[in-house]
């Protein structure tokens, strides 16, 4: 209910569990008044368009979902970029390794270029039979660093995450330029999203048209896919409940549980671009409820038993929307 009412706002909300105290923290754009005056908090002309955006712009992302590199994809799509310059990089251990390495030489063979970079934060891998999560906000932290300050210039590099609470963005912003949430992905939307960061990186002069676009023409081949997106969305949320069910009911060895939060934060942000209705909200608060707990006990199984109907539920509305 809660983020319900900050999603409506345009906001956030989140609850940090500490020792001592349950910390709420809540988040949205507001207006600053001073001497009667009104002023925007972001300092960007609401009216201001920036789409499509210029013709030597990149678009390139990393996530390790499969769902989210074709979200991504799409989102970039809207922007106006070039197919042929958007670049979606995660589905391998090596892709993301080797993410940063990819970017620079990249930025180097394109100097007058511009860059659109959107990184996932946490990126969960299995390596040596291990779970690990590789941080985006890292990565983009060091692509800047081996980037010379002109580079540098060339470059608007974004962390996308679930997690968005207030030490989490100051976090991404203290190592990129900016954070956007994970949400649904509408087209009239983008401009939204992106136009404040935009402004605020490159200013106005690297901005698209002055006038509304329709948006068709740079958008039609994103717009064909969204059958192809649901069908993803549904096989992965299917895959990933049984997946955490069989960790759960077997829950045999010493890593059961921290592979079930890392599935449980990975559902979580396949949820949160989806919908913000009321079963992806009460979801996501399962999600967290359960994450939050220090073990997988009786009482946090029983919340993964209500997440789980949530989402076949979920799943059955995707298939009767085909």
């Amino acid at each position: 209910m809660y983020r319900n009412c900050a999603r409506a706002l345009n906001g956030n909300c989140d609850y940090d569990f500490q020792e001592n105290e349950t910390v709420f923290t809540f988040t949205c754009p507001a207006k600053i008044i001073r001497n009667g005056i009104k002023h925007s908090s972001n300092q960007v002309d609401s009216n201001k368009k920036i789409l499509p955006l210029p013709q030597e712009t990149w678009g390139i992302a990393i996530d390790d979902s499969k769902v989210q590199r074709k979200l991504l994809h799409k989102f970039l799509s809207h922007t106006g970029i070039e197919t042929n310059k958007i670049i979606i990089k995660g589905e391998t251990l090596l892709e993301i390794r080797t993410f940063d390495d990819f970017v620079v030489d990249l930025v180097k063979k394109h100097p007058q270029d511009l860059f659109l970079i959107i990184v996932d934060e946490n990126m969960d891998c299995t390596e040596d039979d291990k779970l690990i999560t590789i941080s985006g906000s890292l990565h983009v932290q060091n692509i800047l660093k081996m980037l010379d300050s002109d580079l540098n210039k060339q470059i608007l590099a974004l962390v996308r995450s679930a997690n968005d609470s207030s030490a989490d963005i100051a976090k991404y912003e203290a190592r990129a330029h900016g954070f956007i949430n994970k949400a649904p992905i509408v087209k009239n939307g983008v401009e939204k999203i992106l136009a404040p960061l935009w402004i605020k990186r490159f200013g106005i002069d690297e901005c698209g048209s002055e006038t509304a676009s329709d948006d068709t023409s740079h958008s039609s081949e994103a717009s064909s896919k969204d059958t192809d997106n649901k069908i993803d969305l549904e096989l992965e949320l299917k895959n990933s409940i049984d997946r955490i069910d069989v960790l759960i009911k077997t829950n045999d060895c010493s890593n059961t549980t921290m592979l079930v939060m890392e599935l449980l934060h990975a559902l979580k942000g396949d949820l949160m671009t989806y919908s913000t209705n009321d079963f992806c909200v009460q979801a996501m608060d399962l999600a967290d409820a359960i994450r939050a707990s220090p073990k997988l006990d009786e009482r946090a199984i029983l919340k993964w038993g209500q997440l789980k109907e949530l989402v076949i539920s979920l799943v059955i509305r995707l298939k009767e929307a085909e």
